[in-house]
Formats: C-alpha cells, structure tokens, sequence
C-alpha cells in the first residue's frame, strides 16, 4: 500500500483545494511503487492520474492544477478528505 511521510500535509492540500477554491502547481511523477512514501509532487500526480484534478494552465515549466468540476467537489473530495483523516497511513 501506499504511505505517506507527513499525511497533514496531503489533508491540508485536499482541504484547500475543495474549501479555499485554491489551485496548486506540480510537476508530474511518471511512476509509482507500492510501498513507497508519498511525498506531495507525488500525491498531486496520483491525483492527477487518477482524474481528481485537472490542469488549469501552464506556467514556466509547472502545471496549475485544480479539482476539474463541481461533481467532484461536491461528491469526491469530501469522501478522500473524511478517508484519509480517519486512514491516514494510506495517503
């Protein structure tokens, strides 16, 4: 399974993301191993991948990602966040 060092971290991006309306930058991770800790520029490319987030714009080489619809803000995000704050050592 999937860990992460610091899982505040991962929650608090989520958080921001579907309450604060905010945007984050990344630079996509082209693979994943199980058992590896999740560090953020990984968590935002599994989010990626995985079609929770979407890219908004380019910038010098980043990528502005934010959640791409209203379904899911509304329907996903408050599933992961409620999952990983009660199953944190999974993110």
């Amino acid at each position: 399974m999937f860990t992460s060092n610091k899982p505040q971290e991962k929650i608090d991006l989520v958080h921001e993301l579907v309450f604060e309306n905010k945007y984050t930058t990344a630079i996509f991770k082209n693979e994943f191993f199980s058992g590896q800790k999740f560090n953020e520029e990984s968590f935002k490319s599994l989010l990626f991948y995985l079609g929770l987030l979407t890219i908004k714009e380019r910038e010098l080489g980043w990528l502005r990602l934010k959640i791409p619809n209203y379904a899911m803000t509304e329907l996903y995000f408050p599933y992961c966040l409620k999952s990983m704050t009660g199953y944190s050592h999974f993110f």
